[in-house]
């Protein structure tokens, strides 16, 4: 017969090694598509936009979490409308930008609040309004920067003044589209897209050294359907940019002279990516990843990528230090040397995996699961684990862990208030075992 031991005391154990790494909060907001922007002011207020669908029917909504991704608060919705981008300037004072009116969409391009995202006021800007906005860059204590959009046309908008004033700019004489951009200063910003239309699309990066008033091309590529989509700089030389392609190569754009000239590198996966969301805490080591498969990691500048086991539909990384950021795709990631949601119950050394029945069941809207977890085959004490939730027909909608976990027992708690009720299931998965249970949300 299986046995396990639950010690009575509750006591402090190592989850994994302090060195930091990604992490699905397990309360991300739901949605079947994702999530496309984060903003944060400091490590524990942070903004993300979420999305259903891309097009029309879609349900459009800005949440909030004041203490770090444990628990998010609807601040914002709207119907038929694409909240595409969000930058906060201090903890009133935001903007979001939208898609405007396409492919069913309607609504203003541009929003802006200065109560902490409690109310939206749409912002109208003349003359040449922008269409849409893809790319936020925000530089305190009152510029932000803004580019738009997918499928054209091509718009760039700068406030020096918290957003009380607006100068935009048609940008079609040097680009189609833009997706996203980057500013050092007032004066020194790029904006990357693309030129001409599909099939002939190609990526361009631009600088300006003016605000605006004039921009040079610093790169323009030489093949087909190569639309650039996100901008990160480690340092104001070291950056890189992610491409927009459905291929089996991974591709990405890369400067080291702070975007005078830019290299582009690759590499060939043999599986179908697409490389939108990128992000570097340094030189070395960094992140790709976009539509269909989880991220691939570099730690020597992008010579070479390795699959990483994290991460759907990622469309934006963001840092605040080299050992804390924030992701956002079909959930939302966190990156930090913290554990996240999972309580040490015990570190009694249980002789099997067991996977408990979550309690309450059936809940509304919280309920807590427990497992244990044996010293490996081999003798080795840590092993990967990874528990998972399912909807009735088999989708996965959320990881609650994938960690490299000691011996113990653990409790997590999952939170489905963004959930409709309905039978899920719950699936521990790890190379020695894998166990699946049913639970009952009832609203």
């Amino acid at each position: 017969m299986k046995t396990f031991i639950i010690s009575v005391f509750l006591v402090t154990i190592q989850l994994y090694s302090q060195s930091p790494a990604w992490h699905t909060l397990p309360n991300t907001p739901y949605t079947p598509w994702r999530h496309d922007d984060v903003s944060f002011i400091s490590e524990t207020n942070i903004w993300v936009t979420n999305n259903i669908n891309f097009g029309g029917g879609n349900s459009a909504k800005v949440y909030k979490s004041t203490n770090g991704g444990q628990n998010w608060t609807i601040q914002f919705t709207k119907s038929n409308q694409y909240f595409r981008c969000i930058g906060f300037l201090d903890s009133l004072n935001g903007i979001l930008g939208t898609l405007g009116n396409m492919i069913g969409l309607n609504g203003p391009a541009l929003y802006k609040t200065t109560n902490g995202g409690m109310n939206w006021d749409s912002v109208s800007i003349s003359p040449s309004p922008p269409y849409g906005l893809c790319g936020i860059s925000i530089l305190q204590p009152s510029s932000i920067f803004a580019c738009g959009r997918v499928g054209g046309p091509a718009y760039f908008i700068k406030s020096t003044n918290g957003g009380l004033n607006w100068i935009s700019q048609n940008m079609s004489a040097y680009a189609y589209e833009l997706i996203d951009c980057k500013f050092f200063s007032d004066d020194s910003g790029f904006v990357i897209g693309a030129v001409d239309t599909v099939p002939n699309s190609k990526g361009v990066v631009l600088f300006t050294s003016n605000g605006g008033n004039s921009w040079i091309e610093r790169y323009r590529g030489n093949r087909p359907y190569d639309g650039l989509w996100k901008i990160s700089f480690i340092n104001r030389n070291t950056g890189y940019v992610s491409f927009n392609l459905n291929e089996d190569t991974l591709f990405f754009l890369k400067t080291t002279n702070g975007g005078l000239s830019w290299q582009r590198g690759f590499q060939a996966l043999g599986v179908q990516t697409i490389s939108q969301g990128i992000g570097f805490i340094n030189e070395n080591t960094g992140w790709i990843g976009g539509d269909f498969t989880n991220m691939y990691k570099t730690t020597n500048g992008g010579i070479s990528w390795q699959l990483d086991n994290w991460g759907r539909f990622v469309n934006r990384i963001r840092f605040i230090n080299d050992t804390l950021g924030y992701a956002v795709g079909r959930e939302i990631y966190k990156y930090t040397t913290e554990p996240i949601g999972i309580k040490p119950i015990s570190n009694e050394i249980s002789k099997d995996f067991l996977l408990g029945q979550n309690y309450p069941n059936p809940f509304n809207p919280v309920t807590k699961i427990r497992f244990s977890v044996p010293v490996n085959k081999v003798g080795e004490r840590g092993l990967s684990v990874r528990l998972l939730i399912y909807d009735a027909l088999g989708r996965e909608i959320i990881t609650l862990i994938n960690e490299q976990l000691n011996p113990g027992i653990y409790e997590i708690s999952w939170d489905a208030a963004n959930r409709p009720s309905g039978i899920y299931f719950y699936k521990l998965i790890t190379e020695e075992y894998t166990e699946t249970k049913k639970m009952i949300l009832i609203k």
